[in-house]
């Protein structure tokens, strides 16, 4: 479900952007900043408007697909673990582990704690469902295999004793 509820808040966010198009970020940027009586001063405002200032209207057209492309992609994930679909846990599985090469290439970059406590995190997450994936695995080999063994038995006459 927090897969699902995620693609809605991208998908909104998606839709967000591209009504952005067009028109003067920074101006509605800061308009939004002005009715949430946020400081305008703030290291972190300031920090997104030096964002904005350089977001051309292709780099926002870029964004906003990206930001489509991952509602579509939760969705398909959300969707497919409702359903218990074992693509589905792998399709997380890959999702995640994908931009880990991203992630070690923006440490040897820029080395910082947070950047490495991320990639850290991540990997443990994605150590932990390779895991709960292999263990599903076994069990549902283990009880093929028994199942296939009781049926053989019963078709050559053999009875449980």
């Amino acid at each position: 479900m927090l897969k699902l509820a995620s693609a809605l808040l991208l998908a909104a966010a998606g839709v967000g952007i591209f009504h952005l198009l067009g028109k003067d970020i920074g101006g509605s940027f800061e308009q939004a900043v002005r009715m949430m009586r946020i400081d305008p001063g703030n290291r972190y405002i300031n920090a997104v408007f030096a964002w904005l200032a350089v977001i051309d209207q292709r780099h926002l057209k870029e964004i906003g697909a990206g930001t489509f492309f991952y509602a579509l992609l939760y969705s398909i994930e959300g969707i497919g673990l409702i359903l218990y679909r074992r693509w589905a846990e792998y399709l997380t599985v890959v999702a995640t582990g994908v931009f880990l090469p991203l992630e070690v290439f923006e440490i040897i970059k820029k080395l910082s704690l947070v950047r490495v406590s991320v990639f850290a995190i991540n990997v443990a997450i994605v150590g932990y469902l390779l895991y709960l994936l292999r263990r599903q695995i076994i069990v549902d080999y283990r009880h093929h295999k028994h199942q296939h063994e009781h049926v053989h038995k019963h078709e050559h006459g053999h009875t449980p004793s």
